[in-house]
């Protein structure tokens, strides 16, 4: 009796442990379920919650930060309510260590995937700058020491070692970098807007280099850059560049003293005084091309890719003598003969009225010859 009373208890025990073991399961299910429910309704609220209903968010993230700090930053301005939210979605769409820096505007109404989107694809805010055709390089470090949107490493850089900042092979880094506007991120370095101009600028030189018409007399890309920028300085019309690009072309064949002011000027440096005298005319630079035969040993400016063409594609006529009209166009001459009554038309008459500082005006003109001289100054 006893036996079957213990047994029966043991089966009412079992029972009840059963369902209280399904209950406990159930209400845990419930539960569990529950909490999954309300997790994913706040998180799509989330997901669909502006960042900003209605104010823009001007935010720069800096180089080498990470999603929390942009977590923290957004938080700590009261744009996120919820952190762990975004810092979920930023590992479910692979954003942690994917995000670009620089400079952001986050338009309001922007939710969390868009403003995380923007930044994996660094749409950011873009600012400009120019390098100008017929800058040197001491007006390009200029201007871009100026800019008040970067960081200046090559501040304390002298133009010598520049190329060495860059990581590219030393040499006089004049006339090597390619004339265009650059955009940038804020926060972004020179010496980065820098590499970009001079790769650009060695990629056209090379293409353009191998589209050059044959019997020039120049053996190299780069002598053809010095060419380039020699044209650059002395006319500003498209039209000009190319009989320019054949003068030098012809009296480089013909062994001929170039004969080029604005390299004189650039040897000149600092003591040119706005003005060339006799003395800067007979005074010995590497860059005077009155004293010297050939090219300067570096080009003068940075020119444009109309002047290298130019130099690739000069005209084909027999000139070799130029003067400035005044207006800024030049007259071309084929002979010394032309070349003479150009001066005396263009230069001598406008610059020394006859009868006026007749003693200056002739010691002036060693370049001519006596016939003219003696025109000049009887």
């Amino acid at each position: 009796m006893r036996r079957c009373f213990l047994h029966a208890y043991s089966r009412q025990w079992r029972s009840a442990y059963r369902y209280t073991l399904i209950v406990i399961v159930f209400v845990l299910t419930l539960l569990a379920l529950s909490i999954f429910l309300i997790f994913t309704a706040e998180y799509c609220r989330f997901l669909l919650t502006p960042v900003s209903r209605t104010q823009t968010i001007d935010y720069f993230f800096e180089p080498g930060a990470s999603v929390h700090r942009l977590v923290a930053d957004l938080q700590a301005k009261g744009f996120i309510q919820h952190p762990d939210f975004f810092l979920l979605l930023a590992y479910w769409k692979g954003a942690t260590n994917k995000l670009k820096t620089g400079e952001y505007v986050f338009v309001a109404g922007l939710t969390p995937g868009q403003l995380l989107d923007q930044m994996l694809v660094g749409n950011v805010i873009l600012h400009r700058f120019t390098i100008v055709e017929g800058w040197t390089f001491q007006q390009l470090i200029t201007a871009l020491k100026a800019l008040p949107d970067i960081h200046h490493p090559l501040n304390q850089v002298s133009p010598e070692h520049v190329l060495i900042q860059l990581s590219l092979p030393p040499q006089n880094p004049e006339g090597l970098f390619f004339p265009a506007t650059y955009y940038f991120s804020l926060g972004g370095e020179d010496t980065d807007l820098l590499k970009r101009s001079y790769h650009r600028l060695e990629k056209k030189l090379n293409q353009m280099w191998t589209t050059r018409v044959a019997h020039l007399p120049y053996k190299t890309p780069y002598e053809a850059l010095i060419a380039a920028s020699l044209v650059e300085k002395e006319t500003a019309l498209s039209q000009e560049q190319p009989m320019i690009a054949g003068v030098i072309a012809r009296r480089l064949e013909k062994a001929m003293p170039l004969q080029i002011d604005a390299s004189i000027i650039y040897g000149l440096g600092p003591a040119y005084t706005g003005k060339l005298t006799i003395d800067d005319l007979r005074k010995d630079t590497p860059y005077n091309t009155y004293t010297r035969r050939g090219l300067p040993p570096t080009p003068i400016a940075m020119p444009s890719v109309r002047a290298i063409d130019a130099v690739l594609h000069p005209d084909q006529s027999e000139n070799l003598y130029f003067v400035a009209k005044g207006d800024g166009s030049h007259q071309f001459s084929r002979n010394l003969v032309q070349h003479n009554v150009a001066v005396q038309r263009y230069q001598i008459d406008k610059r020394y009225p006859r009868m006026e500082k007749k003693i200056k005006r002739c010691s002036s003109l060693w370049y001519l010859s006596k016939t003219i001289k003696m025109l000049v100054c009887s």
